[in-house]
């Protein structure tokens, strides 16, 4: 061939490589949807740090960023007022009257306290636990630290009390807004107790500012969190939440392997594990031995079900309660609340 007509037909097939590229690039700008997720620094939130560190959101053509609050009610408002396209995070009294309204629905579950796992933990300071507080039971006339009125930690007091027969109302129980601001409470002795979750009570503890004195589980089940979007999300943007449940499902799954109650040593499940809790440290202790963290994360590692489902029956109690306590303004049917069809 003519030296001439070999640079052309390369010329011309080099210009139809890029036109393809440029084409194939622009497509996937098109289909690449971006969702911000409101969660919080919990071991809970492994799912959602997995799915995102192995690029399952990526597989989905979604570009996810985590935006990390201090409080879980605070997530379901940012949700409601479309700050966010979905809240990953523990359910609350904000989030239930959100709901009851119209304005949210619950898509999938997140953790849950189940017996016979890590989860929250009952914290007493170090002072009153040396001075002979020791026992639940010994508890209640002692103020009780939490973030916010209605949160995850409110409900699980309330359960306590119920089991030990002690009235709510009679419990000093004082908010502070914020993990931050609570976990300084804790540390200057304004309150004797709350339960935390992973890492932050763990942080505690290692502090020697707290002891532990159960863990919430060993009392009761909870559903903790759950996921969920807005109404309009679900009607509007219903290809993108079917994507995202299917990179979380994944990460649920992945997730899973910490619930392994003897993974061995040598096997295929011990490296699952290993590596599922090298991701989540990350995310949780970044600035520790990187050992010492995995080990934390395993653990701390809350009970997931890794299909996502949610247990409906729980969640209608815990509407029920905080109903009768005057923390939401109507009860409602848990079935009015819930879109669990993104899930199949």
């Amino acid at each position: 061939m003519h030296p001439e007509l070999k640079h052309s037909a390369f010329h011309t097939v080099l210009i139809c490589f890029l036109v393809l590229l440029s084409l194939l690039s622009e497509a996937n700008g098109q289909t690449r949807d971006k969702i911000n997720v409101g969660a919080l620094r919990f071991s809970s939130s492994g799912p959602l740090f997995l799915a995102k560190e192995r690029q399952y959101f990526d597989d989905e053509n979604l570009e996810v960023e985590i935006v990390f609050f201090e409080a879980a009610p605070t997530i379901a408002t940012a949700v409601a007022s479309g700050d966010l396209t979905f809240g990953v995070t523990a359910l609350s009294a904000a989030l239930f009257n959100l709901a009851a309204s119209g304005q949210l629905k619950i898509i999938a579950g997140q953790a849950r306290e189940e017996r016979g796992y890590p989860g929250n933990i009952i914290l007493v300071t170090k002072a009153e636990f040396d001075a002979g507080v020791n026992r639940i039971e010994l508890l209640f006339n002692k103020p009780f630290g939490l973030t916010q009125i209605g949160s995850p930690s409110h409900y699980q007091l309330g359960q306590l009390a119920r089991m030990h027969g002690v009235p709510l109302r009679s419990i000093p129980i004082q908010p502070f807004q914020s993990l931050p601001n609570l976990v300084a409470a804790l540390k200057g002795n304004k309150v004797t107790w709350a339960i935390i979750a992973p890492p932050i009570a763990t942080n505690l503890l290692e502090s020697g500012d707290v002891v532990r004195l159960a863990n919430y589980a060993d009392f009761g089940t909870l559903q903790f969190g759950g996921v969920f979007a807005t109404e309009s999300t679900l009607q509007n943007r219903t290809d993108a939440v079917r994507r995202f449940l299917r990179a979380y499902k994944r990460g649920l799954q992945d997730y899973a392997h910490l619930n392994a109650q003897d993974p061995g040593s040598g096997t295929q499940l011990a490296a699952q594990v290993d590596d599922t809790a090298s991701v989540i440290a990350k995310y949780l202790y970044p600035n520790e031995n990187p050992e010492a963290a995995k080990r934390k994360v395993r653990d701390a590692a809350f009970y997931v079900d890794p299909s996502g489902r949610i247990d409906a029956h729980d969640i209608a109690e815990q509407i029920r309660w905080y109903f009768e306590n005057g923390f939401i303004r109507q009860e409602i049917e848990v079935s009015k609340i819930m879109r669990l069809e993104f899930l199949d």
